[in-house]
């Protein structure tokens, strides 16, 4: 209970003894003064309690300071976000600094190589992108991955068929040949080859029935084509995919395909005489041929020269 209040309460239970006395007492002078300072004393205490329950409302301290309620307009207020902001940042890294330590406390009490620390970090990376997969923040980076792309010169390399190379087809893991990983050039191409990694791993998983393939396309070409502009896909796609579909149209219009292909791979040195030499020679690598020879063997090819011809006409388009 407020002061105010006690104070009311009091001045109340006087002003009512008075009224009491006086009826009963012959002194009225006496008795009429005792009265006049009871009601003086309720008007007071009546006009305190107004007063702090008109402050209570408009958040005024008895100090005179005055209580804002959008304090995130103080100027104060960035340096605390930005504080904050500082802090959390040095919260992650004692965590990770903390994960190392127990990390090393492992390798001394279990006797395990320390050199298996980077595998345990390629993993971390790895799962940071299996967390997110088939999110649009996904699809760019894979993209900006496959392609390598240089912030500093807001450009994409490894286009067409180069993109097609970068990715792993094998994995030795060498720990000795491992760099400082604590050097930010040697972090970063370590993290790239553990996210190329990571697609490798992903194609090799994937399920490629026909089926299958036609339905994760329909679910995900809109990431495709807004990631890929007219200009960007002229530069970093449309050879390879018009060599694909060359090669493709070439070799489902000569006889005995299926046999061929059944009967022979890209390791065979028949392999590049067909559909003949004169037109295996056009192209520069063997590439879109092996290509068609996976998805005769899968079964799929219909489906996969489908959505080819599709990305091409999109973009003549």
């Amino acid at each position: 209970m407020s002061l105010s209040l006690q104070l009311l309460l009091v001045a109340s239970l006087f002003t009512v003894l008075v009224i009491v006395v006086m009826s009963f007492s012959d002194q009225k002078i006496l008795v009429r003064t005792f009265q006049f300072l009871s009601l003086l004393f309720l008007a007071g205490s009546v006009f305190l309690l107004f007063t702090e329950y008109t402050a209570f409302h408009k958040r005024e301290v008895r100090n005179g300071a005055i209580e804002i309620i959008d304090w995130q307009n103080l100027p104060e207020y960035e340096i605390i976000k930005n504080e904050l902001t500082a802090f959390r940042h040095f919260q992650e890294y004692r965590n990770a600094l903390n994960g190392y330590e127990f990390f090393l406390l492992d390798v001394a009490q279990q006797g395990n190589d320390p050199k298996s620390y980077p595998n345990t970090l390629r993993d971390e990376i790895i799962a940071q992108l299996q967390n997110k997969e088939y999110e649009p923040a996904y699809w760019k980076k894979v993209f900006a991955i496959a392609f390598d792309f240089v912030p500093k010169l807001e450009e994409f390399e490894r286009a067409n068929y180069s993109a097609v190379f970068s990715i792993p087809f094998g994995f030795l893991y060498q720990e000795e040949d491992f760099p400082d990983l604590t050097d930010t050039e040697n972090y970063s191409n370590f993290e790239r080859e553990s996210q190329l990694i990571y697609i490798a791993l992903k194609a090799q998983s994937f399920d490629r029935s026909s089926e299958k393939v036609s339905y994760f396309w329909d679910q995900n070409k809109v990431y495709f084509y807004t990631f890929f502009s007219n200009a960007r896909y002229e530069k970093l796609c449309k050879e390879l995919i018009d060599d694909l579909i060359l090669v493709y149209e070439e070799i489902v219009n000569t006889p005995l395909h299926q046999e061929f292909y059944a009967k022979y791979d890209v390791s065979d040195e028949e392999f590049l005489n067909f559909p003949s030499k004169k037109f295996t020679r056009k192209f520069e690598y063997s590439w879109p041929f092996s290509f068609w020879d996976r998805r005769f063997r899968e079964q799929n090819d219909k489906e996969l020269i489908q959505i080819l011809k599709e990305i091409q006409n999109h973009y003549k388009d």
